[in-house]
Formats: structure tokens, C-alpha cells, sequence
């Protein structure tokens, strides 16, 4: 018979992983080693670093303490595996789930709540604030129908336009991999051609109040509307992708430092800035007079809040409708205003990065959903839909959900192995009628 002990007496070799056997056949004290890499607590040896767990009661628990139920865990918490963890809208501080806060709202107690929406952004006065620089140059709130954003106020080395944040995810994975609209009529500031006042700066103003989502007004006079040609006339609809971000005071500055080299519009007040609220595709509104007068759906509770398209996602302190699988792997890649073509992918637009420059072409993928597979296309550098991936794993990592509920569908190379009953797929996977592929199976323990 034995008996186990931790060990606490002080050795010469001290183990960490060391420990007593109490052999009471033997009538002595036995000294065990656990595996490499292992430590003995709680009567076993575990892999560490392990992490004592208090065994609360009801409603006491704090993040990362033994629960069994919901109710183990503090307000802003769930019973995740056993542990007490924040809700995805709540960050963790000091062993406590705090609410997540955007920039210019109230309420908040520490940094780290507003932080977790907004990198580097501050707690004073009990609200949120913008970070305070970039190397000298200050940020400003700014509204958009998707709540406040920090810009900006200005570029580097005197340039005095503000600029657009960039997401926080990688824009590799964005289909428009440009922070602000480039103006296609963009020329070389020294060249003698061209008449003062005329000079097209590198991206593209606009004005808030304008509804007119389709006709394109030069010097930034109109809505947010992408042109090829530099001259006010048909444009092409990008207002479900790009935001009309209006800041007074960096505008009112761009338009002093730039009178005489380029006329902006008086109208301007704002610059067209990437939709940040949905990581891929754009989250539903309430239709307002005006863009910027439009209203997210930000407090939906389940997938029956949103419309057809859309399922509740958390963004942020909000619950927003973003974008669904199955509508950003259509052919309209989740843009339901998506220009007419004659393909199911998107191939985009060339656009200029510099007077000198366009965006490069570059291999992309989409998911055709009547092939059940992604498939390669030229994508030519700007604007386009969301079914559009850097690669094919990403392709097939986000859209592969919608031929099998469990993991991916079987390769055989680089293609799915078709199906027509459970006899042509292996055991481990199963046929999927819908697509004709193998799914696997689910695991059962």
C-alpha cells in the first residue's frame, strides 16, 4: 500500500518535479521523479506552468478560476472548459472582466478597456481618447456612421492631409489593400503642363452631406464615388466599402496649407477612409438622410437581429450583423450593390499609388460556389469584392465551412475527392450531398 506525498523537506538535489511515496509496506519514504518537463501538484504530475485554480462558490469567481457553471463567474464572464472566462465584449484586468470602450465613449476605469478596441488608446476622465501620437504628429477623433475612429491629423515631412487608419488586422487579407482612394488623375507636382491650381493630390476628399453615391465631383465635392477620369461625371459605387470621414479642423488646416496647388472643394469636409467595422465585407445599417447619417445595427442578440446575409458578430464593445460565410464566398462577395460583370470573381481596378505608379497586379483566389473549390484570378491591385484571398489555404480555411460542418472537405492534389454516397470516401469522412464532396466524420469520444 502507498501513500503520496508532496516533497517538503529541503534536499541537497532539490527537484522541482520531485516527490515521496510513502511505502507502507516497506515502512519507509520512496523519492519519485515526474517525466521531463513535468511537476507534481495536487497529488499528480502534470506539464507545466501550471496554474492553481481556487475552487469558488456561486457568482465569486474571477477570470481563470475552477467553475462549473455560468453562474461560478463574476458579471462579464462565462464557464469556458472549466475555467471562468471574459465575454468576447469584456477584457480581462486584474483577475475581473471590464466592458471593451471605443474611442470618445464614457465609462471606462482603465486604459486596457479602451486599448482593446483601439490600440494604444487612453482612459482619462473616465473616457476614452485617442493614442496621443505618431512620431509627433497627433491624432483626432473623427465620426463615422460606425462610431468614432482615431486619424491622423496629418501626414509626415509637412504633409498637411489627414490620414486614414490603418485595421488592425492584416491588410493582406483585405480586398482593398489601400488605406485611402487614390485619385486616378494624379500628377507630378513639378510638372510645367500643368497649371497651379490644378494639381490632383493623392487621394480622394469628400463631403459628407452629398447623397449622390454614383456621380463623381472633382476636389472632393461630392459623396465618396471612385472616377478613372478626373473630371466630375459617372463614377463607380464604392459608398458600401468606403466612409466619408469628416474632421473639421484637419480640413480646415489641409485647405489653408493647399490654397493655390490644389482647389479642394468648399464643400469638402472629409476623406474617404476604408469601412473598419466587419473584417471582411460591411456590416448592416439603418438607413439614415445621408451615409454618414445611417445607424449600425449594434446591439443584436442572435442571428434572427439581422437580415438574410448577415449573422450578429462581436465587434469591438458592439454586437454588429456583419457579413455571413456563404454571402462572402458568393459571387457577389458580400456586396449586394456589387458592379454588373460577365465572371464569378472580381478582378478589382488598377489604381495609382503615386503619379508614376499603380497598385501591381498581383495571383488571388475566390471560391466559386457552383465548383465547390477556390480558384485562381489576376486581381488588379484596388477596390473589388470580399470573396478575394491571398491564398488558396485562406480560401479554403474560410470558405470550406460551407461544404463540411466539421473541418475540410478530402484532397486528393489540389482537388476535392467527389462523392455521390458514403462508398467513395474513406471511413473517416462521410459523403455531403450538397457538394459532392467527403466530409470527415465527427469524432466521438
Amino acid at each position: 500500500m502507498f501513500r503520496v506525498v508532496a516533497l517538503t523537506i529541503l534536499l541537497a538535489d532539490v527537484h522541482e518535479n520531485a516527490f515521496l511515496i510513502c511505502n507502507l509496506l516497506k515502512s519507509k519514504l520512496e523519492r519519485k521523479l515526474c517525466g521531463q518537463g513535468q511537476f507534481f501538484i495536487d497529488g499528480k504530475c502534470r506539464s507545466g506552468p501550471v496554474r492553481y485554480k481556487r475552487q469558488g462558490i456561486a457568482g465569486s469567481g474571477r477570470v481563470g478560476d475552477f467553475c462549473s457553471f455560468n453562474t461560478d463567474c463574476l458579471t462579464g464572464m462565462f464557464c469556458s472548459t472549466g475555467s471562468c472566462t471574459c465575454l468576447s465584449n469584456f477584457v480581462a484586468i486584474q483577475g475581473y472582466c471590464y466592458l471593451k470602450k471605443n474611442p470618445g465613449e464614457s465609462g471606462c476605469q482603465y486604459a486596457e478597456q479602451c486599448s482593446a478596441v483601439w490600440p494604444e488608446s487612453r482612459c482619462e476622465k473616465s473616457r476614452c481618447e485617442c493614442p496621443e501620437d505618431v512620431n509627433g504628429i497627433p491624432y483626432v477623433q473623427a465620426k463615422t456612421r460606425d462610431g468614432v475612429i482615431c486619424i491622423l491629423h496629418s501626414g509626415e515631412d509637412g504633409d498637411p492631409v489627414p490620414k486614414c487608419p490603418l485595421p488592425e488586422y492584416d491588410d493582406d487579407l483585405l480586398t482593398m489593400p489601400v488605406s485611402q482612394l487614390r485619385n486616378p488623375a494624379m500628377t507630378d507636382p513639378d510638372d510645367a503642363d500643368v497649371e497651379m491650381g490644378e494639381h490632383v493630390n493623392p487621394l480622394q476628399f469628400c463631403s459628407s452631406s452629398s447623397t449622390d453615391y454614383t456621380n463623381f465631383v472633382s476636389n472632393g465635392g461630392g459623396a465618396c464615388v471612385y472616377a478613372q477620369d478626373p473630371q466630375s461625371g459617372e463614377g463607380i459605387f464604392i459608398a458600401d466599402i468606403y466612409d466619408c470621414v469628416t474632421s473639421v479642423a484637419s480640413m480646415a488646416n489641409v485647405k489653408t496649407a493647399m490654397e493655390g496647388v490644389y482647389d479642394i472643394s468648399p464643400a469638402a469636409d472629409g476623406i474617404c477612409c476604408p469601412n473598419r467595422a466587419c473584417k471582411r465585407g460591411s456590416p448592416q445599417y439603418v438607413t439614415g438622410s445621408s451615409q454618414n447619417e445611417d445607424e449600425p445595427i449594434n446591439n443584436c442578440q442572435t442571428a434572427s437581429s439581422c437580415s438574410s446575409n448577415f449573422e450578429c458578430t462581436t465587434i469591438g464593445s458592439m454586437q454588429m450583423c456583419c457579413p455571413t460565410v456563404s454571402s462572402i464566398c458568393s459571387n457577389t462577395g458580400g456586396r449586394p450593390a456589387d458592379t454588373l460583370r460577365h465572371t464569378n470573381f472580381d478582378p478589382g481596378m488598377s489604381m495609382k499609388r503615386s503619379f508614376s505608379l499603380s497598385f501591381s497586379t498581383s495571383s488571388r483566389y475566390y471560391y466559386d460556389a457552383e465548383q465547390g473549390r477556390c480558384i485562381a484570378f489576376t486581381y488588379n491591385g484596388a477596390l473589388g469584392n470580399f470573396n478575394n484571398f491571398k491564398s488558396a489555404a485562406d480560401c479554403e480555411l474560410f470558405c470550406a465551412k460551407l461544404q463540411c460542418k466539421y473541418g475540410t472537405p478530402l484532397k486528393i492534389g489540389a482537388a476535392n475527392q467527389r462523392c455521390s454516397n458514403n462508398a467513395d470516401c474513406p471511413s473517416t469522412h462521410e459523403c455531403q450531398s450538397d457538394h459532392n464532396v467527403c466530409c470527415p466524420r465527427p469524432r466521438k469520444y
